[in-house]
C-alpha cells in the first residue's frame, strides 16, 4: 500500500516538474519575441548592379567616352581601365559583375576592378568591395576588411556603406558590437533618405538598443520608411503601432 501511494507521489511529482519546465520555456519564448521583433536590413548582394543607379550608359557618357566592343575599333571601357582610369575601372568592374557591356560575368575580375578603384578613392567603389568582402564574392569571405571597406565609403557620405557600417557595428561583424555607433550611422543614411536605414533606425529605438525605448522615434523612422517604399517597415509599423 505504501509502495502504490509513494509510486503515485512520483507521478504527480514528476508531471508537475514537467508542467514547470513548459511553462518557463513558454515564458522565454514569449519574452525574447517580445524583445526582438525584427532583423536589422542590409542590402543583398544580388542587388548589385541590378538597379537603375548601377546602369553604366550614363557613367559612359559622362566619363567622355562610348562603349565600344573589343575588337570593332575604338578605345574600349576595358582598355580605358587598363590604362588608369578609376571611372572606367569602376564602369568595367560593374560590367564584370553582372555580364553587361559584352563582357562575361566574373566575380574575380570584378573584384579585382572594384579593388583598384577603390584604392584610388572611388566611393562606390569602395562600398561594393565591402559588400564582396561580405559575402564572399569574387574573393574569400573577410568581415574585418568589409568593414574597413565601408567604413571608408560611409565617411565620405555613401547612404548604402553608412547603414551597412551601422549593420556591422549592431551584429558585431568585423568589429566589436557598439549600439551608439549601429545608431549614428544609421541615422546619417536615414537623414538621407535610405529606406533600409531608416527601417533599422526604428527598429533600434523600439527595441531599446541604445539602453532606453524610444516609441515615439521608432515610430517616426518606421513611418519614413513605410513612405519611402519599404514593405516591411510598413507592416512592422502596423503591427506595433497601428492597431
Amino acid at each position: 500500500m505504501k509502495k502504490g501511494l509513494l509510486m503515485k507521489l512520483l507521478i504527480r511529482i514528476t508531471i508537475l516538474f514537467l508542467l514547470s519546465l513548459a511553462a518557463v520555456g513558454c515564458s522565454k519564448s514569449f519574452k525574447m519575441e517580445k524583445e526582438s521583433v525584427g532583423a536589422p536590413m542590409l542590402e543583398d548582394f544580388e542587388s548589385l548592379g541590378t538597379s537603375e543607379d548601377d546602369d553604366d550608359s550614363d557613367e559612359l557618357k559622362g566619363a567622355g567616352f562610348g562603349y565600344t566592343p573589343e575588337g570593332q575599333g575604338g578605345e574600349s571601357v576595358k582598355q580605358r581601365a587598363q590604362s588608369g582610369d578609376t571611372e572606367a575601372q569602376l564602369i568595367f568592374a560593374n560590367q564584370l559583375l553582372q555580364g553587361r557591356g559584352g563582357q562575361s560575368k566574373d566575380l574575380k575580375e570584378s573584384f579585382k576592378w572594384f579593388h583598384r578603384a577603390a584604392k584610388k578613392g572611388n566611393v562606390e567603389a569602395q562600398y561594393k568591395l565591402g559588400m564582396m568582402y561580405f559575402n564572399a564574392k569574387g574573393t574569400v569571405r573577410d568581415y574585418h576588411l568589409s568593414f574597413v571597406w565601408y567604413r571608408r565609403a560611409a565617411q565620405k557620405g555613401y547612404a548604402k556603406a553608412q547603414n551597412a557600417l551601422g549593420y556591422l557595428y549592431e551584429t558585431g561583424l568585423g568589429t566589436q558590437k557598439n549600439s551608439s555607433q549601429a545608431a549614428l550611422w544609421y541615422e546619417k543614411a536615414a537623414n538621407q533618405g535610405h529606406a533600409p536605414s531608416q527601417y533599422n533606425l526604428g527598429l533600434h529605438y523600439h527595441e531599446g538598443k541604445g539602453g532606453t525605448k524610444e516609441k515615439a522615434k521608432a515610430k517616426k523612422w518606421l513611418n519614413r520608411a513605410s513612405q519611402g517604399g519599404s514593405g516591411e517597415a510598413r507592416k512592422l509599423k502596423k503591427r506595433l503601432y497601428d492597431y
